[in-house]
């Protein structure tokens, strides 16, 4: 008999419960001003969630998560040489990023990330996500720190408690939303240099102008040039404030030349390596604010309709409500500022830009803290009340509750990840088949030699992931033939869906291989 109507493993809500429980101590630690020890079991529950959504999937997500785990593993040999198939042994066009050889697709930070992970995990699925696991824990101390910086530390652990269940946040982790990976990265340095930003117009030292170029500059090497977010923020936020605007002014240049430093050695590298590659991939991401790029189009609102994709059903009136009250109450002048012109750009510019997709906007510590302003405005508003002490403790820690809850949206993380139902954007085979199929390509590696290539399979990216095989979905004669001159040993792998072609099936010397892929 189940205590607990889930579809979740025991194995998996060994870790979701206990998790839950620290968050919920945690808020509690909140209600008693405990501040600390509040903040301590936020990012231990935080940890603990966070390991629980990377078990979820044993196997790679599509998307993207399959593509960025190939390159990080083949970048583990080579990491200035990002590659999507080992060896191209057949002919491909570079401008086609599911099929290329050279991949430059994405900046390499998160990359690097997730190679050095396997290098010390071993290639698998948990080792590719672990990097996102430490950095979005990481995230929710940064979200605490900039409500502290710019406000106070009511204000930090309402937004840190937000970003801690923040479902898409999780989903992100998992591999299995957005761009799931290159995202986390990319808003942990982009956050990160806002802390850097607050922490040091707080105490202007020089390492805080240093930290401010240096994760500006890993930021662009995770998503281009929107991860210098924080100069056009930290400008307004100065011109808005004429006092000390010159001053303000030098060190942006200073730290914006530090991040400059950081991001264009890998520029000028690729430049000068892969030119064609690279040029094309410059050009591509140009084409996004042009046109639709693979059918991402959506009207101006489309962001504004998706919100609750990101933010839950409930945001708008809690995010009206927020930014008034952080425009209001925030005391920092100049981070409020430069945060509150930063989320304006970041929904101004993706509105403009002709490609859409719902992750772009997803400045998830910064919206936090609009929201938290407007639930910490209700707070004072409820200590306003000529009611008992630990009546108004009650009601701060339910309201802080519902919150969480509506936040972290656990039916949707269960429907996804437990009951084989199809995520936001429909795509995808069934799971179970996904599952048996990850099974089957972990155990294909010891019954395959190393150095065959493998054909006829509608799954070549996690063979060669799984596998230290190069693998294709198809070949046509006349390269069979030039393979078989050269003497590569090959193999073919039985479908139902696509027959081996006749000219590899005929070939006596074929290793022909059915291992029950369902896909």
């Amino acid at each position: 008999m189940k205590i607990i109507d889930t579809s979740f493993s025991g194995e998996q809500l060994a870790i979701l419960i206990p998790s839950i429980i620290l968050i919920l101590a945690s808020i509690f630690c909140y209600t008693i001003n405990k501040t600390r020890a509040a903040v301590f079991l936020l990012l231990l529950g935080a940890l603990g969630l966070r390991i629980f959504m990377i078990i979820l999937d044993p196997f790679l997500n599509e998307w993207d998560e399959r593509y960025h785990a190939l390159v990080a593993k083949n970048m583990m040999s080579r990491p200035l040489v990002p590659r999507l198939w080992p060896e191209a042994v057949l002919p491909y066009n570079y401008k086609e990023w599911c099929c290329n050889y050279i991949w430059l697709h994405k900046q390499p930070m998160f990359l690097w990330q997730m190679a050095l992970s396997m290098k010390i995990f071993g290639v698998n699925e948990i080792a590719v996500r672990i990097p996102s696991l430490l950095l979005n824990t990481l995230q929710v101390w940064l979200t605490y720190r900039i409500g502290v910086l710019v406000h106070n530390k009511k204000l930090g652990y309402i937004a840190a408690l937000m970003s801690a269940l923040s479902y898409f946040a999780l989903e992100q982790v998992s591999g299995s939303m957005g761009r799931e990976h290159n995202d986390v990265a990319f808003f942990f340095y982009l956050t990160a240099s806002f802390w850097s930003l607050g922490a040091y117009l707080n105490k202007p030292r020089t390492i805080f102008l240093i930290l401010i170029g240096l994760f500006a500059g890993f930021a662009v090497l995770n998503k281009w040039l929107v991860g210098l977010m924080v100069f056009p923020g930290w400008f307004a936020g100065a011109a808005m404030h004429k006092e000390g605007f010159w001053l303000n002014l030098k060190r942006i240049l200073l730290a914006f030349l530090m991040a400059i430093m950081v991001f264009m050695p890998w520029q000028l590298y690729i430049m000068s390596k892969f030119p064609a590659e690279s040029a094309y991939e410059y050009e591509f991401n140009r084409r996004h604010i042009f046109e639709p790029i693979e059918g991402h189009a959506g009207d101006w609102l489309y962001y504004f309709k998706n919100n609750y994709i990101l933010y839950g059903n409930w945001n708008w009136v809690l995010m009206i409500l927020g930014v008034i009250a952080f425009a209001f109450i925030v005391r920092k002048s100049i981070l409020k500022s430069a945060i509150l012109t930063s989320v304006f750009i970041i929904y101004l510019f993706f509105t403009i830009a002709q490609s859409k997709f719902v992750s772009y906007v997803f400045v998830s510590s910064f919206i936090f803290l609009f929201m938290a302003s407007g639930i910490l405005f209700l707070e004072e508003k409820l200590f306003d009340l000529k009611i008992p002490l630990s009546a108004k403790r009650l009601l701060i820690g339910v309201i802080l509750a519902l919150t969480g809850f509506f936040t972290f949206r656990h039916w949707k993380i269960e429907s996804y990840h437990a009951r084989n139902k199809p995520n936001y954007f429909g795509y995808g085979p069934q799971r179970i088949d996904r599952i048996k199929d990850a099974k089957i390509l972990r155990d294909f590696k010891s019954k395959i030699p190393p150095g065959y290539l493998i054909f006829n399979t509608t799954q070549p990216i996690e063979v060669m992931f799984y596998t230290d095989n190069i693998a294709y979905f198809w070949i046509d004669e006349k390269d069979y033939i030039r393979l078989k001159n050269a003497h590569y040993p090959m193999a073919a792998i039985k479908s139902d869906q696509h027959p081996i072609p006749f000219y590899l099936e005929r070939d006596s010397n074929m290793l022909i291989l059915d291992p029950g892929l369902k896909n």
